[in-house]
């Protein structure tokens, strides 16, 4: 079994709580960095994939929502072009 470091652990918290939506400056204020570029530097990977993840979770709501709408245009349509 691989050893376990402390750093590890913090990393892993960090990780979690920028997963989680915890804005950078509060991740700061925990991990006691010296300034918000350490934070954001040092976890720029991570806050990139969050928000790839944000990006994603919006495409696929406008892409079910374009779906409803055309669904509701077709239906209109066709029930106006049948009176």
């Amino acid at each position: 079994m691989p050893q376990l470091r402390v750093h590890d652990l913090r990393h892993s918290c960090t990780t979690l709580l920028f997963t989680m939506g915890v804005p950078p400056a509060t991740v700061q204020r925990i991990l006691r960095h010296s300034s918000i570029t350490v934070t954001t530097g040092t976890y720029v990977e991570v806050i990139e994939a969050v928000q790839r993840d944000a990006l994603d979770s919006m495409g696929t709501l406008f892409a079910h929502m374009g779906d409803d709408s055309q669904r509701q245009l077709s239906s209109k349509l066709s029930s106006n072009g049948s009176e």
